[in-house]
């Protein structure tokens, strides 16, 4: 019973200092103010990042809103059509949304969301977060 107190103690310690290895090579290769990059891509290089996954990570953290599904009017028909949240999640801060999440083509595709929140995602996802050139 001891040992496995121990071994989950150590465990709760290894991620700890695994994720203040992220944000400091985070920092390293972006630099210190990791907040100016607006675009970000979350990918892994093994696997596509699947919906249901990444839905139930929406659910489990408090800086992610699941967008809700919307109507609108099509700019080229001019019918009404609706427009899917699925897969797409606002980023928040202090009840404000500050950016936005989408899955697209199994990555993680931001805009408005800082590095070292993106490097926490790919870290839950095994994923890797790279600054997204969408010039």
């Amino acid at each position: 019973m001891a040992a496995l107190a121990t071994q989950i103690k150590l465990e709760r310690i290894i991620k700890f200092l695994t994720s203040l290895t992220l944000l400091s090579l985070s920092t390293l290769v972006f630099g210190e103010n990791m907040e100016e990059f607006e675009y970000c891509k979350i990918e892994r290089k093994s696997s596509e990042i699947e919906l249901q996954e990444w839905s139930s990570l929406i659910q489990s953290l408090t800086n992610l809103e699941q967008i809700p599904d919307r109507t609108g009017i099509n700019p080229f028909t001019k019918e009404e059509t609706l427009f899917p949240g699925e897969g797409k999640a606002y980023y928040v801060v202090s009840g404000e949304r500050q950016g936005n999440i989408v899955l697209e083509g199994g990555a993680l595709l931001t805009a408005g969301v800082p590095m070292v929140f993106c490097t926490t995602l790919a870290s839950k996802l095994s994923a890797v977060a790279s600054v997204d050139d969408r010039s």
